[in-house]
């Protein structure tokens, strides 16, 4: 009777069983897959983490290291952060400066200065504030920083300054070496001993050295501005004749001439004008040298320029520009960069910069594209050469910035293209008329000044001494006022006649004689005049002539010796002396003659030698290699 029902029960509990494990795998199967999409969400953000996490190191490593100094500044400038760069510059360690005042790096002449800067700078947020300043770094040197500074407002609105420095150590010691020999100039025409007087387009006085006071008695402030004041009474329309033939190239020195001291006093003068235009044919300034025949029995001096103004008007050339996409193919050209480059737009568009860049500049360019293209700088200036198509060689200067066009998602780089080849030959132009300055006009001058010297102090003693030394200045001045306008043409790039070498050399040493010191002794061993070149010779003379001008000054010596001979294929010149000598080796304060002798030697491909020791003497070697084949035997 049970038996139905208990079959029942069971079926039913199988049932169930069945239900409740199929419900099971189910929950199961679903709790799997809700564990599996929980990991790959861990993972996904792990990995954005991770990214998020190199991002942040790559920007601070590129904070850290950027070669600008950064600082973070409140208001009133105590540090908040700094850069391991600037940190690293200035020779402290980040925590020394963080909580720091930032006028701590400035010398105290300068803190407030920082201060009131930095003040006015949090009251215009947002505005760029510049300016160059002297800071100071913990070992107590210094440093000059080009600063730029911001003034911006966080989220909660505290205002910051942030402030970058870049190092202008550099430009600021080329500045003042310009300076230095502009004053150097300027002082040794203020402390010449032969009077120079400069005047300008309207015949007003600009400049009037020292020697001019002691020879007519009237002070610079006095005459600075004004008309000549020693025009004899009468004589004004005279004078005015001679400026106006002067102006026109009508007039060359020696002039003799009879003006008045201040005291009313005749002066019998020679004046030797020079008349200096700019390069549209206005005259810019006239230089006079005089020189006081009533004192030295009217010998005659030559001129020595004052301070020629050597303007160099470079013309402004059209600006070509020119846009890099980020695989550094130009998308666009303008005509000014295809007049610059030779090339037609179409040959420029789709290629890169190295088309026309010199292969000797292109590595650098490239390292300053491929930190700008990554994100390194935002901006960059480069100098370089260029082949033009036609296979000319020209210096440009290239200003790179970002821009933004539309159609292109990635940055592009706008790039501002200058001519600037007179610039550069403009620069080593300057260098050698530099060295032609010192090196021809200067120690001649020195020359004409120890004979004048000489000449004075052997008047009295012996006439005929004396006139000798007079005739031997009247004769260098006349050398120097060839030489004068050699420099004058040579501006003009006018060319001259060139002088003949041996004349040249034996005029040179006879001119190297003092109060109490002997004319060098002069060897010359044929054939070497031979093969003595122009430009040959002319180097090699103003190495004589600094060398003797040198010993002269300083060696003290009782005889002095200038050899010249041929052997080996080889030019030997020696210039010596049996003076004081002293040690090579010693640190020594080193002037501009030694300097432009290794110059001169350099140009002509020669060998320089100094030899020298204390108390014996002193020698400079000049060997000059000739050619294979220029010497037969």
């Amino acid at each position: 009777m049970h038996a139905p029902l208990d079959t029942a029960s069971t079926e039913l509990v199988d049932l169930r069983r069945d239900t409740l494990e199929a419900q099971v795998r189910e929950r199961t199967a679903e709790l799997e897959h809700a564990i599996t999409d929980l990991k790959r969400e861990v993972e996904r953000r792990q990995q954005a983490e991770s990214a998020l996490k190199a991002s942040e190191q790559r920007y601070q490593l590129l904070y850290e290291q950027n070669p600008f100094m950064y600082f973070t500044l409140t208001a009133d400038g105590t540090i908040l952060s700094v850069n391991r760069f600037g940190a690293d510059q200035l020779g402290y360690l980040k925590e020394d400066l963080i909580g720091q005042s930032i006028v701590k790096l400035f010398d105290s002449s300068h803190r407030q200065t920082m201060l009131t800067q930095l003040k006015n700078c949090a009251a215009s947020p947002y505005m760029l504030f510049q300016w160059e300043v002297e800071k100071i770094r913990k070992d107590g040197t210094r440093l000059w920083a080009k600063e730029r500074a911001k003034a911006i407002h966080d989220q909660t609105g505290q205002s910051f300054i942030l402030l970058v420095c870049e190092d202008i150590m550099e430009h600021r010691q080329a500045e003042y070496q310009l300076q230095e020999t502009s004053r150097i100039l300027h002082t040794l025409v203020k402390e010449s001993a032969l009077p120079i007087v400069s005047l300008d387009q309207d015949a007003r006085v600009t400049s009037w050295n020292q020697a001019a006071t002691r020879l007519f008695g009237w002070s610079e402030e006095e005459v600075l501005g004004h008309e000549l004041p020693y025009i004899l009474p009468g004589q004004e329309a005279s004078a005015d004749a001679l400026w106006q033939a002067g102006t026109r190239g009508e007039v060359t020195g020696p002039i003799e001439l009879r003006r008045q001291h201040k005291d009313g006093k005749i002066l019998d003068l020679l004046l030797w004008p020079v008349f200096v235009y700019d390069k549209f044919g206005q005259l810019s300034i006239a230089v006079g040298l005089y020189v006081d025949q009533s004192d030295l029995k009217r010998a005659k001096e030559a001129v020595r320029e004052s301070e020629l103004r050597l303007q160099r008007f470079v013309a402004e050339a059209p600006v070509g520009l020119g846009i890099l996409d980020e695989n550094w193919r130009m998308v666009s050209a303008n005509k000014a960069l295809c007049e610059l480059t030779g090339y037609e737009e179409h040959e420029i568009v789709g290629s890169t910069y190295a088309l026309y860049t010199h292969p000797e500049d292109l590595s650098a360019n490239i390292v300053l594209t491929d930190e700008f293209f990554r994100g390194i700088r935002s901006e960059y200036t480069h100098e370089k050469r260029y082949i033009r198509k036609s296979g000319e060689i020209i210096w440009v200067s290239v200003k790179a910035t970002r821009v933004e066009l539309s159609g292109h998602a990635g940055p592009l780089l706008l790039a501002a293209v200058q001519d600037i080849t007179e610039r550069k030959l403009a620069m080593e132009e300057r260098e050698h008329l530099s060295r032609d300055l010192h090196d021809n006009i200067l120690q001649a001058l020195y020359a004409v000044g120890m004979q004048l010297e000489a000449g004075k102090l052997s008047m009295g003693k012996s006439p005929r001494r004396s006139k000798i030394h007079m005739t031997q200045a009247v004769d260098q001045l006349n050398n120097l006022m060839l030489d004068v306008r050699r420099f004058i043409a040579l501006l003009t790039q006018r060319t001259t006649a060139e002088p003949d070498f041996g004349q040249a050399l034996r005029q040179l040493i006879a001119s190297m004689s003092g109060a109490g010191q002997s004319t060098p002794e002069l060897d010359l061993t044929n054939p070497v005049l031979s093969f003595i070149t122009p430009k040959l010779g002319e180097q090699l003379l103003n190495i004589v002539r600094e060398a003797l001008s040198n010993s002269t000054r300083h060696a003290h010596a009782s005889h002095r010796w200038v050899r010249l001979s041929l052997a080996d294929n080889t030019i030997h010149l020696i210039i010596g002396d049996n003076g004081v000598g002293f040690s090579p080796k010693r640190k020594r304060r080193v002037g501009h003659g030694l300097s432009n002798m290794v110059a001169r030697a350099k140009q002509i491909s020669a060998t320089f030698t100094l030899q020298s020791a204390p108390g014996r003497g002193t020698s400079v070697l000049v060997d000059v290699p000739l050619k294979k084949g220029t010497v037969y035997e």
